[in-house]
């Protein structure tokens, strides 16, 4: 069995402040909606992306031969990958697809 290491990861984006988060449309929304939704929004900032930065498409398709010697797999949920990971992460799984093909 052979096992991957991910490299450093250093921070790829800008501190974001809930001045930047632009939502709503003043000519349709009230301030006070307006307001709410940036507040949400922050306090769930840690599940949603950064300044300049955008999610990586999910991984559909990739197949990972891996030889188990007839061990059953083990279902297990999907799990987030923090922000600073996720483009290392994403270049990391382009390349080894990019090798099993």
């Amino acid at each position: 069995m052979e096992m991957a290491i991910l490299p450093e990861v250093t921070q790829s984006t800008e501190e974001v402040t809930l001045e930047d988060i632009q939502v709503g449309d003043p000519a349709v929304n009230t301030a006070e909606e307006i307001d709410r939704l940036r507040r949400l929004i922050w306090r769930h900032r840690h599940l949603l992306i950064g300044k300049g930065n955008a999610l990586p498409p999910a991984a559909r398709g990739i197949v990972c031969d891996i030889d188990v010697r007839g061990a059953k797999p083990i279902a297990q949920r999907v799990r987030k990958v923090a922000p600073p990971f996720r483009e290392k992460l994403s270049d990391l799984i382009k390349g080894l697809h990019e090798l099993g093909s």
